[in-house]
């Protein structure tokens, strides 16, 4: 490739691809696009990096060989190591500028994911639950209401510890991990794992049966088995369909990302995680309302979720927490 032989003179010298444990964190917790957390993604990865670069010089005939390597993915980690060396100071800008250029990205077919979620079925789960198994329509509630994974309201329920005094230090300060407000309360989850959790917001009338259950584990995946025997919209699509009615409710993306602890989404420094929390107070009991209104009118939710944008009847002041 002419392209290639033009190159020649860009390649830094002894420049050797080897996957350790700084480049997995550099994907983890660095890369400046979308962070890559999932354990299979990151297997997945190491096989074909060791498969085809472990130990090769970044030459010109690399890049060709990625280039017209059959199996696309193998652009995307050689794409990611080149990230990784521009952003260790190996390699110069011109370097790291005309080899993203020549090797492009794997491409994606342009597909149009369609959740289909069954309002009806979501009425039909709440009451099925209510009636025969009230952990699980507590671990539902709260993922609906708060719009976070099915692991952490799992682990929020078993680790329940509300007058826990704990340090923040996006806040940097103390706080107790349950603060309660007039209608609402958030609680302080904390887990910095592969998928992070930092508040959890519900409704107020939630910590009874919260205060029943606190200190009860389970298995989460029990929970997904016991609502496919029982024909149940599944866990998944409850974190789903708080986003779409948040986006209707909620003004700012960013906020409802907050709520969401859509952390891999933010760029959050202290001030600015101060200030999302103190608008995420501000609008969370106007999404809890849209919520509630939900439950009780399938039509509401139906006609909310179509129309472009909930209207701006703000509610009254949250109040001061107690």
């Amino acid at each position: 490739r002419e392209d290639v032989k033009k190159a020649i003179g860009l390649f830094p010298a002894n420049i050797e691809f080897r996957w350790d444990s700084d480049f997995e964190n550099f994907l983890a917790k660095e890369k400046r696009r979308k962070k890559i957390r999932r354990q299979d993604t990151i297997e997945y990865y190491k096989k074909l990096f060791k498969e085809n670069l472990e130990g090769k010089q970044l030459t010109p005939e690399l890049v060709d060989f990625v280039v017209k390597h059959r199996n696309k993915w193998l652009r995307n980690i050689f794409r990611h190591y080149i990230q990784y060396l521009y952003h260790k100071r190996k390699i110069p800008l011109e370097t790291f500028g005309w080899v993203m250029e020549v090797v492009p990205a794997r491409t994606y077919e342009d597909k149009v994911k369609i959740f289909r979620i069954d309002l009806d079925l979501l009425r039909k789960t709440m009451e099925f639950l209510k009636q025969r198994h009230e952990l699980y329509y507590l671990y539902y509630l709260l993922m609906y209401f708060s719009g976070i994974r099915l692991e952490h309201v799992v682990r929020l329920v078993a680790e329940y510890r509300p007058e826990e005094v704990v340090y923040v230090d996006m806040m940097d300060e103390y706080t107790q991990r349950l603060v309660c407000f007039e209608k609402f309360c958030r609680y302080y989850l904390g887990y910095k794992g592969g998928k992070p959790c930092d508040w959890v917001y519900f409704p107020k009338e939630l910590v009874e049966l919260l205060e029943r259950y606190g200190g009860t584990k389970r298995d989460r995946s029990k929970v997904s088995d016991y609502a496919r025997y029982h024909n149940l919209l599944r866990p998944k699509y409850l974190r789903k369909l708080h986003w779409q009615i948040g986006k209707k409710v909620v003004r700012d993306k960013d906020v409802l990302r907050f709520i969401q602890s859509r952390f891999g989404e933010l760029k959050i420094s202290e001030e600015r995680y101060a200030d999302l929390l103190s608008d995420a107070d501000e609008e969370y009991p106007r999404l809890a309302e849209a919520l509630r209104r939900g439950l009780e009118d399938t039509e509401y939710l139906k006609h909310l979720l179509l129309n472009k944008r909930a209207k701006k009847n703000r509610s009254p002041a949250h109040g001061s927490s107690s």
